[in-house]
């Protein structure tokens, strides 16, 4: 018996290959089987004719990092497929803080990242905290931007950050992706990582 069977959808399944109709069961959280599985029992039942069944879709560039701490279902991606969010595109993430604060960094990437939610954490840890505690709905995969380590290295100045400036950047960058970062996004057409140089 399966926990959920989708009977009659369209299957596209993202490798490639035309869409066919099919059935899936899913037990346990898992997609266990695939094809014809008319017979089959289940505790619940989903119709799916006249609609596609996929994986989810994943939004490689968004900039929902704080408007997923307003509105953490994120009704308006999930509503289209989207199940896994990219944020801290363009050079622009919410985190690290660093020397002038959560206040410091809300001001320079504010304009970008609008939220109504007051940006209180300090690192990509306390970020993610906020987001699990408000529960919600979406994958997210973040990247720490390079305007942000600017801004909290305190290196918003139009040139070259200073030795000390990158040290702290680097420090910085290090602990994001120890916390989780997926990687490093640099926006050059955006002040303030239109200021950086090659070597940084």
């Amino acid at each position: 018996m399966f926990d959920t069977l989708i009977v009659a959808g369209t299957i596209v399944d993202g490798t490639g290959n035309p869409k066919y109709k099919a059935d899936v069961g899913i037990t346990n959280g898992k997609i266990t089987a695939i094809g014809s599985l008319s017979g089959s029992q289940s505790k619940l039942t989903i119709d799916a004719t006249q609609h596609v069944v996929s994986p989810g879709f994943i939004d490689m560039h968004t900039h929902s990092d704080v408007t997923l701490v307003d509105d953490p279902c994120g009704e308006s991606k999930v509503y289209q497929g989207v199940t896994t969010e990219v944020t801290g595109n363009c050079s622009y993430s919410p985190f690290p803080s660093g020397i002038g604060g959560a206040a410091a960094l809300k001001e320079s990437l504010g304009q970008t990242l609008v939220s109504k939610v007051d940006w209180k954490w300090s690192s990509l840890d306390e970020w993610a905290e906020d987001l699990e505690t408000e529960g919600i709905s979406l994958n997210v995969a973040p990247q720490v931007g390079n305007a942000a380590l600017r801004v909290a290295a305190g290196a918003k100045q139009d040139g070259e950050a200073t030795a000390d400036q990158l040290e702290i950047m680097k420090k910085l960058a290090v602990e994001s992706v120890e916390q989780g970062a997926f990687s490093l996004s640099t926006g050059l057409s955006l002040a303030p990582s239109a200021y950086a140089t090659t070597d940084e």
